[in-house]
């Protein structure tokens, strides 16, 4: 069982976590805690997490091994792998350990400290990764 911490207010899940208009969702059900009206979310995850999809936050930590990860904005910090996909469209994303699917961004810098075997991309940033294996 996962904990997760939303701008210090802690839930536990075992597989997804979804902030859509301040909404909290997890493992498919609405939970308490209204943040719409918060100018700045904060997200914590203590273990792993099989799905992660927010919508705005100021930045994500993950603690353990994701599925995938997408956020709109935010900056995202895994200190694991990623077994698929991970996105943001404006943030920075860091992961220590490797990513077997895509990481995309728009607007931020993309550091794996691990292999990547999908495909990174970045509009405006860089990619750094130990090494960054290419599909031809």
């Amino acid at each position: 069982m996962n904990s997760i911490s939303v701008n210090g207010k802690t839930y536990r899940s075992k597989k997804s976590i979804s902030i859509s208009k301040g909404k909290v969702i997890i493992d498919g059900q609405k939970v308490s805690g209204d943040y719409e009206n918060d100018k700045e979310i904060y997200i914590k995850i203590e273990g792993e997490v099989n799905t992660l999809d927010i919508d705005v936050c100021e930045s994500i930590e993950i603690t353990g091994n994701v599925g995938t990860a997408k956020t709109s904005q935010g900056d995202i910090k895994i200190d694991g792998d990623v077994i698929a996909d991970v996105k943001t469209s404006q943030g920075d994303i860091e992961i220590e350990g490797d990513v077997n699917g895509n990481v995309t961004n728009n607007m931020g810098d993309i550091k794996v400290g691990g292999d990547i075997y999908g495909k990174p991309k970045t509009s405006m940033g860089d990619i750094k990764g130990k090494k960054i294996y290419i599909e031809k």
